[in-house]
């Protein structure tokens, strides 16, 4: 400072001045080190994978990519899970705004984030759809639901929305385009990394084997920043927890999502603030209309307290949610409070009164619930569970017949609760009256049994057996809960004893045919179809059961039409009548008639791979290839029988190229279902549905068949080593005759003579008396020159192919035989080729006049006996063409004429 001048205080600048310094040459300070917790505000730059913080992770399954400064999550097979991690830091308390679209294949996808990931086995996390927001948390892998989908009614998942999340401490907030969506507590997790997340719905078909990949479902990140830093994220949270309260719509939209996810708790505490919330509204309009200066103003404000008035009924159903919970929790005092608010709000809300009734069931008031359930008849009458409910009033107090009386009631006006039944059944005993209990014992054992609740039925059926019930009729039902069970030993043996006796029912006798059919007694099981056709006409399944096995049997197809057509007639929409139809059309070549039956039977059943196969075939054998394609078309991209009969249409047609495409989509999906399931084994005789063709089940069981199309199709290509390798994995799964036959066929090819005679003789062991390998035996056998047993193969052949065993049979005999004939009448011999050695002997005596003559020695006709005597020069035969010498100089004449000689005069 210079001397003499005085001295300047700037006490308001100096110090901003001095900051501002120190700020302009501060070195900046160093980021925070990689996986630690920073306190930050940070934006996201999407343009590119470096300054997206996102990790570039992508496999076989899902990929991500950056492109117009948005962030793409492809997902590509159904059911996948897959997320991209925010680095490199860890996050505890935070706000977090993401812009997200959701894009994909199917309506069930999903897109968000992960929160607080301490490792890929424990984190949370929020995703969004079109059907609403929802949180999970993960622990050590294992999945906890902390709020279920809950609607969000006001995004559009596929136009993009705003997904903003506040974490601070175990309470999280998330927001949907500024909208409250759901708060929520869990301490699972403190503090992890970000994940952009998505996830893919199931799909009915298959894109594990579509090459290139195909889009499963897209998820896209438009803008994500993230604000750490403490103060702002407290700022941040009580904003957000002040739009949460006053969102009452949501608020009960959680509130009942949380109750169907079982969280009564959860449901409870949502609905105290959904109550605070309105009562908080209320004094608002409230104070507004005692403020209101004005008749206008006042009036007003009349109208906007009326209008919130106006509620009640909303208001009332949450008080019965709220009575709902307490009920589950077993707090039933404050359930009764809460019953009785909403019944204030709406009296004639019917579950609200129906639920006081059942809680002074529960707490023990039978006296008063008998007596109000008496003074309103007619609300009893009409409600199944509270006239079970009287009949429980009525059994407390020991009026046992007015109980039994009310339990029927309950059982008539609902029949799928058979505990009503069963309740009525305890009543009638503890009156003395056994024979309406018995009554109601089978009426509950029945009910039970059709919701395949067996332990309750088998009860049931234990107590008429100690009632000593019908014995044939008691049999009968536990044979029946015994097949319902699986112990399908037990139930057989209990038929077969009814049967014996003959005192079955219907529907045992129905099962008992079902088990016989199994076990491959189809004319046993035919009678006893036939049995309980004839106990119970009404019922088309045993009609259409009845025609399915004589169709099978190939026996009295007249009476299988007849029994189908009733079956029809009966059910007319059970569609597998239909199918079963046109395969007996299909049986008697009427293909049209067929496709008829079978385009009904695809109505009903769309989802079901046989009929549309079975419409597939018809088609085909009409010509109509892009038809058939068609019909399994959509089925082919998830079952495999369905993609090997479209390969089949295609062979036939002679598209060879696109049918090995379809052989080897179909041999994918057995794979990818074996892999997933294993083999599907089950059994749906005792359901409704029912299956006529027992070879159209997915899986790894039709595998050999398929590789045999397949390789059927590569020898057609000329891939002979790529066909062989197929059939040869086929042989391996199975032993078969057509792969045994294709095999045989490359042998063929190859040359090798031995191995393919040794793989038709293997498969017409398989297949005895089999066209094909007939066929393929005596054409080997024609080649070999091996003229027996061609013909013995063609001999075979001739009542299953009489057109190819003749054509077989005629080029044995060129092979074979030479015709010689008579010139002028044409009478004619057979010669064996190759003529064998024939002695030059002379012939004395007669010869018939069926004999050769002999041939001319200048122009080689041949004559016979009886046109060689219409020219006799000298006594000799003389050529009636050219006048020249007959004599037996050939050697073929000679043989047949030795033949004549050696025959006994009586021949002659």
């Amino acid at each position: 400072m210079l001397a003499g001048l005085p001295r300047v205080f700037l006490p308001d600048t100096m110090p901003a001045m001095v900051r501002f310094f120190r700020r302009l040459f501060a070195k900046p300070a160093p980021p925070p080190p990689p996986g630690s917790i920073p306190e930050l505000y940070w934006v996201a730059d999407l343009s590119s994978q470096a300054t997206s913080h996102l990790s570039p992770e992508a496999d076989e399954r899902y990929r991500t990519t950056f492109t117009d400064r948005s962030v793409r999550l492809e997902l590509f097979r159904p059911g996948l899970f897959a997320w991209n991690e925010v680095k490199p830091y860890r996050y505890r308390d935070f706000s977090m705004d993401a812009r997200i679209q959701l894009q994909p294949a199917n309506p069930a996808g999903s897109a968000g984030f992960i929160l607080r990931m301490a490792d890929a086995g424990s984190f949370v996390c929020i995703l969004a759809s079109d059907q609403g927001l929802r949180m999970d948390v993960f622990f050590n892998g294992e999945p906890r639901t902390i709020v279920p989908w809950t609607p969000c009614p006001w995004i559009l998942m596929e136009e993009g929305m705003l997904l903003s999340v506040v974490a601070r401490g175990s309470h999280y907030l998330a927001f949907a385009d500024g909208r409250f969506a759901f708060e929520a507590e869990d301490d699972t997790t403190e503090a992890g990394v970000l994940a952009f997340a998505a996830r893919s719905g199931e799909l009915t078909g298959s894109l594990e084997t579509a090459v290139p990949p195909q889009t499963a479902g897209m998820a896209i990140l438009h803008s994500l920043s993230v604000e750490s830093r403490p103060v702002e994220v407290e700022v941040a949270f009580y904003r957000y927890s002040h739009l949460a309260e006053a969102d009452v719509e949501q608020r009960r939209r959680l509130s009942r999502s949380l109750f169907t996810n079982g969280d009564y708790l959860g449901a409870l505490i949502h609905l105290k603030k959904l109550d605070g919330a309105l009562a908080s509204r209320k004094r608002l309009l409230q104070r507004a209309i005692d403020g209101a200066g004005g008749k206008s103003r006042v009036k007003s404000g009349i109208s906007s307290f009326d209008q919130a008035d106006g509620m009640a009924t909303e208001q009332a159903g949450d008080a019965f949610l709220r009575a709902e919970c307490y009920l589950r929790l077993e707090m039933y005092e404050d359930a009764q409070e809460a019953i009785e608010s909403s019944l204030r709000l709406d009296p004639d809300r019917p579950e609200a009164r129906e639920e006081r009734y059942n809680l002074m069931y529960l707490r023990g008031r039978l006296v008063d619930l008998r007596t109000g359930l008496t003074v309103e008849p007619g609300m009893t009458s009409a409600s199944p569970r509270l006239s079970n409910l009287l009949g429980h009033a009525c059994f407390g107090l020991g009026a046992w017949s007015d109980a039994a009386l009310a339990y029927g009631t309950a059982a008539q006006l609902d029949p799928a609760m058979p505990i009503y039944a069963m309740n009525a059944a305890r009543a009638w005993e503890k009156a003395g009256d056994m024979s309406q209990a018995a009554a109601a014992w089978i009426q509950a054992a029945h009910g039970f049994f059709e919701q395949s609740a067996w332990e309750d039925a088998r009860a049931c059926a234990s107590r008429l057996r100690e009632l000593k019930y019908d014995p044939a009729a008691t049999d009968s039902l536990e044979g029946r809960i015994a097949y319902g069970m699986g112990d399908y030993e037990l139930a057989e043996k209990v038929f077969a004893k009814l049967a014996r006796k003959k005192s079955i029912d219907a529907p045992a006798s129905y099962l008992y045919g079902l088990l016989l059919a199994k076990k491959g007694k189809r004319p046993a099981a035919t009678a006893a179809f036939r049995t309980s056709v004839e106990l119970d006409p009404s019922e088309g399944l045993y009609h259409f059961r009845l025609a399915e096995s004589l169709m099978i049997a190939k026996d009295q197809v007249h009476e299988a039409d007849e029994a189908l057509a009733k079956a029809i007639e009966l059910d007319p929409d059970f569609p597998w009548s239909y199918n079963l139809a046109g395969q007996l059309a299909m049986e008697r070549g009427s293909h049209k008639e067929a496709a008829g039956y079978f385009f009904k039977a695809v109505a009903g059943l769309p989802e079901d791979p046989e009929p549309a196969m079975n419409l597939s075939a018809a088609l085909a054998a009409l010509g109509r290839h892009d038809e058939a394609l068609h019909a399994v078309g959509k089925l082919a991209e998830s079952h495999d029988c369905a993609a090997n009969q479209g390969g089949n249409v295609l062979a036939l047609c002679g598209r060879l190229d696109e049918a090995e495409a379809w052989y080897r989509k179909a041999l994918a999906l057995a794979g990818a279902e074996d892999r997933r399931a294993g083999s599907r084994a089950g059994s749906r005789a005792g359901s409704r549905a029912g299956s006529s063709n027992e070879s159209t089940s997915d899986g790894h069981g039709n595998t050999p068949e398929y590789r045999t199309n397949l390789a059927a199709v590569l020898i057609e290509l000329g891939r002979l080593p790529e066909a062989q390798d197929e059939l040869r994995h086929a042989l391996e799964s199975r032993m078969d005759a057509r792969p045994l036959c294709l095999m045989g066929d490359i042998a063929q090819e190859f040359g090798d003579l031995p191995r393919a005679e040794a793989a038709y003789k293997s498969a017409l062991g398989l297949a005895p008396g089999d066209p094909g390998i007939l066929r393929r035996l005596a054409e080997y056998y024609l080649i070999r020159k091996r003229y027996q047993r061609a013909e013995e193969a063609a001999e075979a052949l001739f009542d299953a192919d009489p057109v190819t065993a003749e054509r077989i049979r005629a080029s044995i005999q060129q092979a074979t035989r030479e015709e010689l004939s008579c010139d002028t009448c044409g009478r004619s011999w057979m010669v064996p080729k190759p003529l064998p050695p024939v002695a030059r002997a002379i012939v004395r005596g007669e010869l018939p006049d069926d004999s050769p003559a002999g041939s001319c020695a200048d122009c080689g006709a041949v004559l016979c006996v009886a046109c060689g005597k219409k020219l006799l020069v000298d006594g000799r035969f003389s050529c009636l063409k050219c006048g020249g010498k007959i004599t037996l100089n050939d050697d073929r004449v000679r043989w047949i004429v030795r033949g004549f000689v050696s025959r006994t005069p009586k021949e002659h």
